[in-house]
């Protein structure tokens, strides 16, 4: 396998190059990669539950507006990003019964207690070509009576990220009060040398991507296991590059076409998982204790090493994840 291994420091911000990088991921993908194509294919035809609200944003990515949609008359074939996120402690604006109606006008995108991850978001979704996402806190009521619309909504919630195109994963960043665009890189982890009568030779460790990434704010986090697992794809922004991960590969702005196949992702583990009960006609060929075994070993050993948000967010994890083995 090619593993394109390039050199020099990693690039700063949401440069053109760096669209285009995420978009060549993105679109490869789409196209070639038929272990995702098919991973896709069955989660959605198991699958055609669809979110109440997504967020519409017209216009450029340098200049543009977005607006609360309901998609109770859009098609099955509406296609929309998801967004991970830290909320952080800061308090930010987030859906409400009582601005409901403004958000399904305009969302004030220039307001100053909007989160600036959310406004990066938006740019991001321009960039790769589409026009809707889907954003927790302001696609979910967050004071709708007796928590009536969150109830309704957090059961969808593993489905919304399997029917989504790309998971965009604002992974470095413990919060929305800087975004995740436009941030200044750390070191670049390839070592230059001039090796005699060779040339310039870069050095890079195989594991720089796992452990960056497994150690960023947003990985500490028990929902995002759920939002990763069971989105097709992922593209995570760190303050040490772009990162991309699918049922295929797994690459970074060094090795951009796809890291080692030493190293696999717990989302390419996930994926393994899915196909070894597939290919065995589940639940047939399974025994109770084999399935057992799959999903403690790729999923709860995962869990459980994570932060919880509320102490119930185990539930709902645990229901939309057994619902994509079984």
């Amino acid at each position: 396998m090619k593993h394109g291994l390039t050199g020099g420091s990693i690039g700063t911000g949401w440069t053109a190059s760096k669209v285009q990088l995420a978009r060549r991921w993105l679109n490869k993908c789409l196209e070639t990669h038929e272990g995702c194509t098919v991973d896709t294919i069955k989660r959605r035809s198991d699958s055609r539950i669809s979110p109440t609200y997504l967020i519409r944003i017209e216009g450029i990515s340098s200049a543009f507006s977005a607006r609360l949609v309901d998609t109770e008359f859009f098609g099955d074939d509406v296609r929309y990003l998801a967004l991970s996120h830290c909320w952080g402690d800061a308090p930010f604006m987030t859906l409400t019964s009582d601005n409901i109606a403004n958000f399904r006008a305009k969302l004030p995108c220039e307001d100053l207690t909007f989160n600036q991850t959310f406004r990066d978001a938006f740019k991001v979704t321009l960039d790769l070509g589409y026009n809707y996402i889907w954003i927790d806190s302001l696609c979910i009521v967050q004071n709708s009576p007796t928590g009536s619309h969150w109830t309704k909504e957090c059961p969808k919630v593993g489905h919304i990220h399997m029917n989504s195109d790309c998971n965009v994963s604002a992974t470095g960043y413990k919060d929305g009060l800087v975004g995740f665009l436009n941030q200044t890189a750390t070191n670049s982890p390839v070592m230059k040398l001039n090796i005699p009568d060779v040339g310039i030779v870069y050095m890079y460790h195989q594991t720089f991507h796992w452990e960056l990434v497994q150690e960023e704010p947003l990985m500490q986090r028990g929902w995002v296991l759920q939002e990763h697992f069971l989105a097709p794809r992922v593209l995570h922004f760190t303050p040490k590059g772009l990162f991309w991960e699918c049922s295929t590969c797994v690459s970074s702005e060094i090795w951009t076409c796809s890291i080692p196949r030493t190293l696999y992702s717990r989302k390419q583990h996930f994926s393994r998982a899915l196909r070894e009960v597939d290919q065995h006609n589940l639940p047939s060929q399974f025994s109770d204790e084999d399935l057992l075994y799959i999903w403690y070993r790729h999923i709860v050993s995962a869990y459980v090493n994570m932060r919880l948000g509320d102490a119930m967010d185990w539930r709902p994890f645990f229901s939309h994840g057994s619902n994509a083995v079984i």
